[in-house]
């Protein structure tokens, strides 16, 4: 027998933001109702033939599931960290490079999933020569890296190889459950139980008390309990990919580039100026850490972690290094523990939402696809329980409308925002997070299953760290608000306004579209290049005289102007780069309703995107063609370029009324929803409805698409293309529908 980690402290004071039945689990203490004395390896966990066995679980009827899962937590731990019997050549294998099939299995001890395992096992040990502090903070650093691993065996063994895209883990388990029950498997069947009391809301639920910031101690068992079952999941699922380096899982456009944000620059400078003071980045944060000395603890491994970065850049610059993406992971979850205590406060909702409760829906951050569940800290409206949505979340008031915003933009934004929370929670970026945990083995590459090399990116790794450093200022912004509210107003983040909201990224993709339309505009009323397209005016007439009533499809710049308009002005858009008026309260609220009417939009957002890229395209080319070229072209390539530049009307005119169907869809969504109409008055009378007009957007992504594809490689294709959708039902009806377009499609400047 072995004497498991033991804490003084109750366990209602120990943790002290879950309700104390759950408490009385976490604190991981046994009982008598199993076997006399303390739980060692061998109970339940049996090894047969070199590999773990998981048995008799569900035998001891007469115990509490509850206190079985405690027993076989201390078990775990007298396998893991007391007797280290689990990392044996047989019972943690991997995948042979070379072997597709997932039959090969190479007992290489040192292959890169493992590596991560044992990484994970030495920081939960408590003899890995750190501090108090810093072990237990890596302790929970580590066991919510290995639930990530564990969701991620769980996908693969429920036939999911995509992370961000699988079911529910709820209904993942499910399936489990259902197709252990077929294969009548004892040892599948008895980890499928398990998964479900520890991490479903009817059980533990340990992921999200972890993930969501309501623990911020944990003993050592529950690690341990989670690496057996990630080493017993993975064992028995057939694979033809390294356990945590799923092709499909990541991918390096994933992770943002904040700095091609000019909103970010000032933000990251701050950042920086945090980085470099631990001192102050202390004294701001003091008062939350009162609460609870554990989240102390996060906070010394955060500075822990910042200034062995600091220090490495400064004598390495162009090295990488630290971990920062871990570093994102314990702030997102303090972010969340400080912002959930706020809302409570300023919402009166302590009583039933400050702790984790069993087998209720909690308040979190983000997770706004089931705000019609639960409350969740970053929207605008409250959710009451008879699923009404009237009241505002009193949170909005003492952050301010910048801070919120920015928050949402970086946990629940749908357009293209990094979505921190769920990204790292979920599998999206567990390629990188690997990444920083092999940097204790390794700094050059980590070699996949498919024998491609994914390179230690040196600016993937700065783009981690400025995230650190976006979070260190949101950190410093709500300890202000929380001691200060005053010094609020002057804080830099005042004037930040969204960047990836359904209003923001459809008025940009607009904004976008227009210009390219009106660069090819240009281009073809430019005396510059009048003598060209006088030259192409023959060809241009010849090649486009069958379809002269695709050319009434043109819609010139100024009257696409016009239309954009009113929808800039409905979405208090601002076409300059740059704005000195804040992002009150009242435009928060007002960019939440338009946010609900242009949601459903993805069609109009994806058309706008589609006739930027090919009106840019096709300018691209024309200009390449215009430029004086040296040396004599041959007749065949004169013709060439004769019929390029000829072909433009036609590009013209189905990339600009394209566009004009895009944003009429758009405009109809906001007009029919605006509570003074004569503010939204518009250039043309639409007469169609919502149903032709979505119709109409459908239609007009295959014939841009076509057009881009065709157009100077097959100019009878593209042409083919465009007198077909001409002659759509739906285009019919918005072309007679609107002002009549204004003339342009002609073949000369």
């Amino acid at each position: 027998m072995v004497t498991p980690p033991h804490h003084d402290e109750r366990p209602e004071i120990r943790f002290p933001f879950v309700d104390p039945s759950i408490a009385a689990i976490l604190a991981c203490r046994p009982s008598n109702g199993i076997t006399t004395g303390t739980p060692s390896f061998g109970y339940y966990l049996k090894r047969n033939a070199g590999t773990l066995q998981l048995q008799g679980w569900k035998d001891n009827a007469h115990v509490s599931q509850e206190q079985r899962l405690i027993h076989l937590a201390l078990e775990c731990d007298d396998c893991v960290f007391v007797q280290q019997a689990l990392f044996s050549t047989k019972t943690c294998t991997t995948v042979d490079p070379h072997d597709s099939t997932g039959t090969n299995s190479s007992q290489d001890p040192k292959a890169p999933d493992q590596q991560c395992l044992e990484t994970l096992v030495e920081w939960g040990s408590n003899n890995n020569n750190n501090t108090v502090a810093s072990s237990t903070a890596k302790r929970v650093m580590a066991t919510l890296l290995a639930l990530n691993r564990l969701e991620a065996a769980i996908r693969r063994a429920t036939g999911h190889h995509t992370a961000g895209r699988a079911p529910l883990l709820k209904d993942m388990l499910q399936t489990l459950q259902e197709t252990t029950t077929t294969t009548s498997s004892s040892q599948s069947t008895e980890i499928s139980s398990v998964l479900q009391v520890l991490l479903l809301p009817t059980g533990l639920n340990l992921r999200n008390l972890l993930w969501h910031g309501f623990v911020a101690d944990l003993p050592r068992p529950w690690l341990a309990l989670v690496v057996v079952l990630i080493v017993l999941l993975e064992q028995d699922t057939p694979k033809s990919v390294s356990p945590s380096l799923d092709k499909d899982h990541d991918d390096q456009e994933l992770l943002p580039n904040l700095r091609a944000y000019s909103s970010y620059g000032p933000i990251l400078k701050r950042g920086q100026e945090l980085l470099q003071g631990p001192d102050l980045i202390k004294s701001t944060s003091a008062s939350w850490m009162s609460s609870s000395h554990q989240y102390q603890q996060w906070w010394t491994l955060i500075q822990q972690w910042a200034q062995e970065y600091h220090g490495h850049t400064q004598q390495h610059p162009n090295t990488t290094t630290g971990y920062p993406l871990c570093s994102c992971i314990l702030l997102t979850c303090l972010l969340e523990h400080m912002l959930r205590q706020l809302w409570c406060q300023d919402n009166n909702q302590q009583a039933q939402d400050s702790k984790a409760r069993p087998a209720k829906y909690y308040v979190t951050l983000d997770g706004h696809g089931q705000r019609h569940q639960h409350n969740v800290l970053l929207h605008p409206f409250l959710v009451k329980d008879d699923g009404s949505t009237q009241v505002r979340n009193a949170l909005v008031q003492r952050l301010g409308a910048p801070t919120m915003t920015l928050l949402a933009d970086l946990y629940c934004s749908p357009c293209g925002g990094p979505n921190l929370r769920a990204s790292l929670a979920h599998g999206s970026w567990d390629t990188w997070l690997q990444q920083e945990l092999l940097l204790r083995h390794s700094s050059t590459a980590i070699t996949t299953t498919d024998t491609t090399s994914i390179a230690i990116n040196r600016n993937n790794n700065e783009w981690c760290w400025d995230l650190v450093l976006v979070l260190l200022v949101l950190m410093e912004a709500v300890t202000i608000t929380q001691t200060d509210p005053v010094k609020r107003n002057a804080l830099l983040l005042q004037h930040y306004r969204p960047l990836f909201s359904f209003t923001t990224v459809t008025c940009l993709k607009m904004e976008r579209a227009l210009e390219q339309l009106a660069r090819l505009e240009t281009m073809v009323h430019s005396s510059h290049y009048r003598d060209q397209f006088t030259a192409a005016a023959t060809t241009s007439n010849t090649l486009l005289a069958s379809c002269q009533n695709i050319l009434e499809l043109q819609v010139g710049e100024s009257q696409l102007a016009q239309l954009a308009q009113p929808v800039y002005t409905q979405c208090r858009y601002s076409t300059t780069t740059t704005t000195t008026t804040p992002w009150t309260v009242d435009d928060l609220f007002h960019e939440h309703e338009t946010n609900q009417r242009l949601a459903s939009l993805g069609a109009a957002r994806a058309l706008l995107e589609d006739v930027q890229e090919a009106t840019c395209a096709f300018c691209d080319g024309m200009e390449q063609i215009l430029q004086p070229q040296p040396g004599s072209l041959s007749t065949r390539q004169r013709k060439q370029r004769l019929r390029i530049l000829a072909i433009h009307p036609l590009a013209s005119s189905v990339y600009s009324f394209a566009a004009m169907t895009a944003i009429l869809l758009i405009d109809y969504e906001l007009q029919s929803s605006a509570t003074d109409k004569t503010q939204h008055a518009k250039q043309s009378t639409i007469v169609v409805d919502r149903e032709t007009l979505l119709q109409a957007v459908k239609r007009s992504r295959m014939v841009v698409s076509t057009v881009s594809n065709f157009i100077t490689a097959n100019a009878d294709r593209a042409i083919k293309a465009a007198k077909e959708y001409r002659q759509g039902k739906a285009v019919k009806a918005v072309l007679a529908s609107t002002v009549q377009p204004v003339s342009g499609g002609g073949s000369t400047a």
